[in-house]
């Protein structure tokens, strides 16, 4: 896994203010369910922009 940088996190902070989405799911270290997080992941930033988009 790579570690966010501190330059990284600046320019997400320095965006301009408006409208953001937090995406939030549980994550495994080990054990089959790690091959399906990306898929899980994928689905629910799907979820997202289908919701925006009907906003």
């Amino acid at each position: 896994m790579q570690l966010i940088s501190r330059g990284e996190i600046k320019t997400l902070i320095e965006q301009p203010k408006g409208n953001c989405v937090s995406i939030y799911m549980p994550t495994h270290p080990v054990g089959p369910e790690v091959r399906q997080d990306p898929i899980r992941f994928k689905n629910l930033v799907s979820t997202a922009v289908a919701a925006i988009l009907r906003y």
